[in-house]
């Protein structure tokens, strides 16, 4: 799904109402199918981007079109149904500590079940293979039937992304997927989401702390600061100095763990063994 902005402005709920704004007269243009990484200091207004492309938070001022609508105006149908095409994960998974793996993935199913079929997946997982296939793609196959509380943070965190290979989404909004993560298992987590992505044709962004990791992986960075769009380049084109003036007092933040260099070119077509997962 095509995604628009335009002087967009949102501030955080906790927020009183002459706060200041998390997002300022924000324009932006995301075409169905591309993959950009969202880059900026802690505070610059990345998850609040993603929160408002997941109509999790609405916009005080501006323009927002999803798919070619406001979801603001769909009313209440329209909005769930809307909401069924975007996969949202957040930066920590929500997974219930005493919940099989299993069954935490079968929730990215929830919105093609009716109510009896819900209940029926909480005593019996419906999607068991396609969970597993989507653990392999995180190398946690062996992980489908313990219970989260047994994993690590790392595992868990990789878990939460495995989601969007089970959901039916169209667009996949990933805040912060590496934190967790040593730089081995961030290689293999982003490369996953790059190449499911690609075979599936689904929109993806990624607000990503490792600067280093969007200038690699991903065709188009955005800048982000003090809620304001600093810049919107392909990859190519983020240059060092760009990125000083990004990072002004924050420097610390720019120096996190490269991946691997040279991997960019593997991740123009979809890998053979990919998993396949239908959706009905």
């Amino acid at each position: 799904m095509e995604i628009l902005l335009e002087g967009l402005d949102a501030r955080h709920r906790a927020v009183a109402s002459d706060g200041p704004k998390a997002l300022q007269n924000l324009s932006l243009r995301v075409q169905a199918g591309s993959h950009l990484a969202v880059i900026g200091p802690s505070g610059a207004g990345k998850t609040s981007l993603l929160q408002i492309l997941a109509t999790g938070l609405r916009p005080l001022e501006g323009r927002l079109s999803i798919g070619g609508a406001d979801p603001w105006t769909l009313g209440g149908t329209g909005l769930k149904r809307l909401r069924s095409r975007i996969f949202y994960a957040p930066q920590v998974p929500p997974l219930p500590p005493r919940q099989r793996v299993v069954t935490a993935l079968s929730s990215a199913r929830l919105p093609e079940l009716s109510l009896a079929g819900s209940i029926l997946n909480l005593i019996r997982p419906q999607f068991a293979q396609q969970g597993y296939q989507a653990l392999c793609a995180f190398d946690l196959g062996e992980k489908l039937w313990l219970r989260v509380d047994r994993l690590s943070g790392g595992e868990r965190q990789r878990i939460g992304l495995a989601k969007a290979f089970m959901s039916c989404a169209e667009v996949w909004l990933v805040d912060e997927p590496l934190s967790a993560l040593d730089p081995k298992r961030s290689q293999q987590a982003i490369e996953a989401l790059l190449e499911e992505a690609t075979r599936r044709g689904v929109t993806l962004i990624a607000t990503l702390h490792q600067v280093e990791v969007a200038r690699q992986m991903f065709p188009r960075v955005i800048g982000l600061r003090e809620g304001q769009l600093r810049f919107d380049l392909p990859r190519e084109s983020v240059t060092d100095a760009a990125l000083r003036e990004l990072y002004n007092q924050y420097e610390y933040e720019l120096e996190q763990t490269p991946v691997g260099p040279g991997r960019e070119a593997s991740l123009m077509l979809p890998a053979s063994n990919s998993p396949v997962i239908a959706c009905r």
